[in-house]
């Protein structure tokens, strides 16, 4: 992975050439990476179980944010684990919580 300065004609470049390079702003920063190579397999068992608990994490956060008191709260804890905002807070909360799984 490198890093672009100084040169305007790459600065603020996003998205891939062909299916060698990767160009990303981050940060403010364009960063240049190698094409990912994905190795496709089936999920594992824990994957699966992962995936379908994210899944769910989703459905609940969205339902719980619909409360404007519930809204509220998250928008507290994601400042206070300074998380982007409420939804993350919210799928934090669930994905850390044993007796949800």
């Amino acid at each position: 992975m490198a890093i672009v300065t100084n040169n305007s004609i790459l600065s603020g470049l996003s998205g891939k050439l062909g299916r060698a390079l990767i160009f990303k702003v981050m940060g403010g920063k364009t960063i240049v990476s190698s094409y990912p190579k994905r190795v496709s397999s089936k999920p594992t068992d824990r994957q699966r179980i992962t995936q379908n608990k994210f899944k769910n994490a989703a459905i609940w956060a969205k339902g719980i944010l619909e409360d404007p008191l519930q809204k509220e709260h998250y928008q507290q804890q994601a400042v206070k684990l300074r998380l982007p905002n409420a939804y993350t807070a919210a799928i934090t909360e669930y994905m850390r919580d044993e007796a949800r799984c």
